[in-house]
């Protein structure tokens, strides 16, 4: 089944804000989305460690959320991709 969430972010990104657990691009979307809040940079990276300690935990990989993240362009699932 496509992701819903990277759907609407597809559709709507600079307002789409919600993201699911079962999608790695919903995690790298989250953590990119992150570096875009004004909070100082020692709760920030507590703030992701936490993030991706969620996706982990849904059998998510740390390096692919990484590397999702650093694109450019905004993480979203491929059209015609499946999540889990």
């Amino acid at each position: 089944m496509a992701c819903e969430e990277c759907a609407g972010a597809r559709a709507c990104p600079q307002y789409h804000r919600r993201y699911d657990l079962r999608c790695p691009w919903c995690g790298a979307r989250y953590v990119k989305q992150l570096r875009e809040r004004d909070i100082p940079r020692k709760e920030l990276d507590a703030w992701r460690a936490r993030v991706m300690d969620d996706w982990e935990k849904f059998g998510h990989d740390r390096l692919q959320l990484r590397e999702l993240a650093m694109q450019r362009a905004l993480p979203v699932e491929p059209e015609g991709a499946k999540c889990r």
